[in-house]
């Protein structure tokens, strides 16, 4: 595809150049005050001056862009839409086969993963699709930007176990992508929960409203790295009233700008905009821009072909059946011979490449020793946990790579065998307490989550739990949080399932809770972590102003279910998984 060099025009006021396509940029801020829509405007000047790209859409908000602004079909954008409503079927196995796809044939891509039934499905496809992308651009270096809507899903601050591949894909493209000439837009309304080695990795900041007291952190600490004091002070005191559409746009390096725009309308359907009922009580949506279907399934047909043809097993399965078919022959049969060779050729080129991953693995354990030995001289007083020292317990030993294995995700520690339990025999309030730290296994708690998870108060025998277990090593205290040792998980006798979303995590919480502490945490669930006053909670609640109301607060907040900031409160969105 042809790219035309022209400027991207996203505001009266603000043009990017083209060279945006492979730049990390970032656009952040609260839901409705305009992200998707100013990714959108951007993805519009993309198609006008030829710059493929690809949008992974768990949203399923993008499809607009094959339509007019009136809803008419010549209005949109000839945009290959795979999954969700609007598209093409997609199955949550086929993460590389698109990838392939999209590297290979750049045009203008949405990828919808609306329609998938479960996160772990979107995982599944978005960390294959991920790890494909950054290997097949290796070798295919024309530009490509990739959107990242709902970044914070597939770049986690903490991710679960199973989410490791996924992070590790997605920092490999934003550290290193743009040498394989891909560039990269993240998109969150929770600029808190995007894994900061991502983050920090912004060159462009598109910041439009934000109130969470926690996002705005994580902003001021991206502007606090790159801008003046004068700078800090400037933005955050404005981020909480811009007006919808209204941006600060910071790059101090690419563009060496800081200017605060009204970003421009767009030009196609707005389809990340809440629906609304026309005359009649129905809703009709727009028209969609025909595209070339078949061409589409045409090209992803050889793709699939081109991968069941490369396939190392195959490959071997057919080297073997033409050295039998030879031996069995007294005269040589040419045509025969050389298909042999050409096969042996290409199962040694895959060889090769598989060699030089196993090489590079073990130059990154080299690389994780050599730290691991630094860490491990630091005094324990004056360190801290940090992500950096919690990766390097990754045990990369036991990942084996070979010619037709993948690596495993990391899994939960088992429990070990009943008959290997010591004899020790802990109270009720000590199991209630190992119970808690194994069922939040592998994160931390703090103390008070601790306490009210097992029904405790802050007293001397709860002091006593605590101490007894960690002299018998069933827990450990890192970072300012308390952590189930291996040995904790196997003297209980069973791992209880962590929780996987909010809603298991309220299954949790809520029975530990009072009634009008689990009322107040219902009603900041339902505000997704945006903070609000006490009166309103009290109003919203059913509580009355009191000291009663005082101590659901304080409830809450010592579970860590909610962030207090002065007379606001939100949900706190790390531990609720919001």
């Amino acid at each position: 595809m042809a790219m035309k060099e022209k400027s991207l025009v996203l505001s009266r006021d603000l043009s990017l150049p083209a060279d945006a396509v492979t730049q990390t940029i970032s656009i952040l801020a609260k839901r409705g005050a305009g992200k998707t829509h100013t990714a959108s405007i951007l993805a519009e000047e993309f198609i006008k001056a030829g710059i493929p790209f690809v949008v992974l859409d768990p949203t399923g908000a993008w499809w607009g862009l094959r339509s007019g602004k009136d809803g008419k079909a010549n209005g949109g954008y000839p945009v290959y839409i795979i999954g969700g409503e609007h598209g093409i079927p997609l199955e949550y196995t086929a993460g590389k086969v698109i990838a392939e796809q999209v590297a290979l044939h750049p045009s203008f891509y949405v990828i919808d993963l609306s329609h998938f039934g479960s996160n772990k499905e979107q995982n599944h496809f978005v960390t294959d699709f991920a790890e494909a992308l950054y290997r097949i651009k290796a070798k295919n270096r024309s530009p490509l930007h990739l959107f990242l809507d709902e970044a914070d899903a597939m770049a986690p601050q903490q991710p679960l176990p199973g989410e490791q591949r996924m992070l590790g894909a997605f920092q490999a493209i934003v550290r290193r992508g743009r040498i394989h000439g891909i560039g990269i837009t993240l998109i969150s309304q929770r600029a808190a929960s995007i894994n900061k080695g991502v983050l920090t990795q912004t060159e462009c900041l598109v910041v439009l409203q934000t109130t969470s007291p926690q996002d705005q952190k994580a902003i001021e600490e991206w502007i606090k790295r790159n801008g003046t004091d004068e700078e800090r002070r400037t933005v955050m005191q404005s981020l909480a009233s811009l007006e919808k559409g209204v941006a600060w746009v910071w790059s101090p390096a690419w563009l060496e700008t800081l200017k605060k725009v009204k970003i421009r309308d767009r030009l196609t359907y707005n389809s990340s905009a809440t629906p609304k009922m026309e005359a009649g009580g129905k809703f009709i949506g727009p028209d969609l821009k025909p595209v070339d279907l078949e061409k589409l399934g045409a090209q992803i047909k050889a793709t699939i072909q081109k991968a069941e043809d490369n396939n190392p097993i195959k490959l071997q399965k057919r080297i073997r059946e033409l050295e039998l078919a030879l031996t069995s022959r007294n005269s040589v049969n040419p045509e025969r011979e050389r298909e042999l060779h050409r096969l042996q050729n290409s199962n040694e080129k895959i060889l090769e490449e598989n060699r030089a991953l196993r090489a590079y693995q073990q130059e990154l354990l080299t690389t994780l020793e050599t730290a691991s030995g630094i860490l491990a001289k630091i005094p324990i007083y004056k360190r801290k946990e940090t992500e950096a020292s919690a990766f390097l317990k990754i045990d990369l030993h036991s990942s084996k790579l070979t010619e037709t294995q993948p690596i495993p995700p990391m899994e939960r520690p088992r429990p070990a065998i009943e008959e290997n339990r010591s004899e020790r025999t802990l109270a009720k309030g000590e199991k209630s307490l190992l119970s808690a730290l194994v069922q939040w296994f592998p994160n931390g708690m703090t103390e008070g989550q601790m306490r009210t998870h097992a029904g405790l108060r802050k007293s001397g025998t709860f002091s006593q739990y605590k101490r007894k277990l960690k002299v018998l090593q069933l827990l450990e205290e890192r970072g300012g949080l308390i952590y189930a040792t291996q040995k904790g998980i196997d003297e209980l006798g069973v791992v209880l399932p962590s929780p996987k979303n909010t809603e298991e995590v309220l299954a949790i919480w809520n029975p530990k809770l009072s009634d009008g502490a689990r009322r107040m945490l219902n009603c900041l669930v339902q505000l997704r972590g945006e903070s609000i006053s006490d009166e309103e909670l009290q109003l919203r609640a059913g509580l009355k102003k009191s000291g009663t109301y005082s101590q659901y607060k304080n409830q809450l907040r010592t579970a860590n279910l909610a962030t207090v900031n002065g007379k606001l409160i939100s949900a706190n969105r790390e531990t609720l998984l919001l």
